[in-house]
């Protein structure tokens, strides 16, 4: 439906714009209200994921990141602020696993 892309897109864009203005929290805010409407949206968990790791909450970006992953698993960006993530933490096994597919998934994609 055309009013749902819309509604959707405002979302993101409102999103985008208060978290480059430093305002984590309310993208935050925005971004999970956004969810309640599209839970299974694979940018709405990257763009929430990016807002939790500048706000510092590194393990809630990573929930944020995964689930991005697991409903669009060809999306790399996400793959690799989630290997920066599991790096940061001394997560070293696992952040090679996401440097590994983000670097498949930018050469074949």
């Amino acid at each position: 439906m055309e009013s749902d892309r819309t509604y959707l897109d405002a979302y993101l864009n409102l999103g985008c714009l208060l978290s480059e203005c430093g305002r984590y929290d309310d993208a935050i805010e925005v971004w999970c209200n956004a969810l309640l409407e599209n839970p299974d949206h694979h940018l709405l968990h990257f763009n929430l994921g990016v807002a939790l790791e500048d706000s510092g909450r590194l393990e809630q970006a990573l929930i944020a990141y995964r689930r991005s992953i697991e409903l669009k698993h060809g999306f790399a960006d996400a793959h690799f602020n989630a290997a920066r993530i599991r790096e940061e933490l001394g997560q070293q096994t696992q952040a090679i696993r996401h440097y590994n597919a983000y670097r498949t998934l930018n050469r074949d994609g």
